[in-house]
């Protein structure tokens, strides 16, 4: 998986790429999930370039319940029709 951030005054945008295993590069984009939530901005994903995996699911199941959780929203951009099925994004 790559990916690559933006951070802005008030978005946080990650663009994913490749299967979304995220073992290895998970801590590089946690964290600046985290520094979004603990301060509010906001936040997308961008998932047109990546393919699902069992890993990756699991962590765009767990992610928008992390924003919900603190009262925000996760937005998640141009998903794979297979991912947006498997994971509900309407």
């Amino acid at each position: 998986m790559n990916y690559k951030i933006n951070h802005g005054s008030d978005l946080l945008a990650i663009g994913l790429q490749g299967g979304l295993i995220g073992v290895g590069n998970g801590p590089g984009i946690i964290e600046p999930i985290n520094y979004s939530l603990k301060n509010k901005i906001k936040c997308a994903v961008g998932i047109q370039g990546a393919r699902c995996t069992n890993n990756g699911i699991r962590a765009l199941i767990a992610a928008p319940t992390k924003f919900r959780d603190k009262g925000g929203k996760l937005i998640v951009v141009n998903p794979a029709r297979i991912c947006e099925e498997i994971i509900g994004y309407h």
